[in-house]
């Protein structure tokens, strides 16, 4: 490709002339203006890649800015990050007061005891609405708060922050329609429901809502209960949950890195988790076959999840139900339903 080529040719010389992307001056300019006024003690500044968190730092280093580098423990390809204890220290450090900027990767979305900040930016945008509502719950808890997303015209930027609005003004439309049609959708506190007698029960998350797989299973005389559900998409019984992933999702969570988050969550949270794998078309995308073979054999053998492959929706529905007539008819009187995450406590 001729024009990847030249942008190429033109990355290097830029390169070579320390010419920086133009959204670091920008970032620096907002960070020292918010931090002049009152009210602003604490900002977070999320960025999609650990590379950019160590620019953002030596960029705040040389502008006097106090700001801290956070991220994970590791990566898959064996990169040292960050010990638990460090992540804690760092934390409290930024608690205090010592820093007044926290340069963080996806680490700082959620499951962290990070404190409540003034304001969230984010240095690019994520085409995940629940990555993007995760970001923005940072901030806003005690009082009001704000976010900024830092957008670079016509680049992929603009394309991944209107994908993400859009998304979670579908998510928002699906959610009340299940308001309207008088579904249950709770969250907060861990409920109980009994089996009745010749009734198999799945609880479903509210973003299934408009889903064909809930379409199938209620004709298939299912008690299907909408819940806002913190882990898994779908949950037979206190040990075994699912993830549901069509071939197109499973893809995209690979491309920005939900995938493996995804799995250590349930396996953190279920004894018995799974992941069913929908749709027959998994290596016709633009990725590697041999990068996808890969994700697949880290969730069974890394994880220990199984995957399940089925054909369509209506495939996916009736395995649901073949795993809960196994389950459910064990006699388990009770079904305790994960609406929050286990915390993961760094104080």
């Amino acid at each position: 490709d001729p024009n990847f080529s030249r942008a190429m040719i033109e990355t290097r010389r830029a390169y070579r002339r320390g010419i920086e992307h133009p959204k670091l001056d920008k970032l620096m300019k907002i960070l020292k203006k918010e931090l002049k006024k009152e009210d602003i003690k604490r900002i977070i500044v999320f960025t999609q890649f650990r590379d950019t968190v160590e620019q953002i730092y030596k960029k705040c280093k040389e502008e006097k800015i106090k700001a801290a580098k956070f991220y994970g423990q590791g990566t898959r390809t064996g990169t040292k990050g960050l010990t638990q204890k460090e992540q804690k220290e760092i934390i409290k450090a930024f608690r205090i007061g010592k820093y007044h900027i926290l340069i963080s990767t996806s680490v700082a979305e959620e499951g962290m005891d990070i404190p409540s900040v003034d304001l969230v930016i984010l240095y690019e945008p994520v085409p995940s609405e629940i990555r993007m509502i995760q970001r923005r719950g940072r901030t806003g808890r005690k009082r009001m708060g704000r976010m900024m997303v830092m957008i670079t015209e016509k680049t992929r930027d603009e394309a991944y922050y209107w994908s993400s609005m859009r998304k979670e003004n579908k998510m928002k439309k699906h959610l009340q329609k299940a308001k309207n049609m008088e579904i249950e959708i709770k969250s907060g506190a861990v409920e109980h429901e009994k089996t009745s007698k010749g009734k198999y029960i799945v609880y479903a998350d509210s973003r299934e809502v408009n889903s064909r797989v809930l379409r199938e299973l209620t004709r298939m005389d299912i008690k299907v209960i909408m819940k806002s559900m913190a882990v898994a998409d779908y949950q037979i019984s206190e040990e075994v949950a699912i993830e549901r992933k069509t071939t197109k999702d499973f893809v995209n969570s690979l491309i920005d890195k939900r995938l493996y988050k995804q799995a250590r969550e349930l396996v953190r949270e279920f004894k018995k988790p799974i992941m069913i794998l929908e749709g027959e078309d998994l290596y016709t995308a633009f990725i590697n076959p041999n990068a996808i073979r890969g994700a697949i054999a880290s969730i069974a053998v890394d994880f220990g999840i199984p995957i399940i492959p089925t054909r369509s929706p209506e495939d996916t529905a009736a395995m649901i139900k073949r795993i809960a007539v196994r389950e459910q008819s064990k006699e388990k009187a009770e079904i305790q339903i994960r609406t929050e995450k286990k915390p993961l406590t760094l104080k």
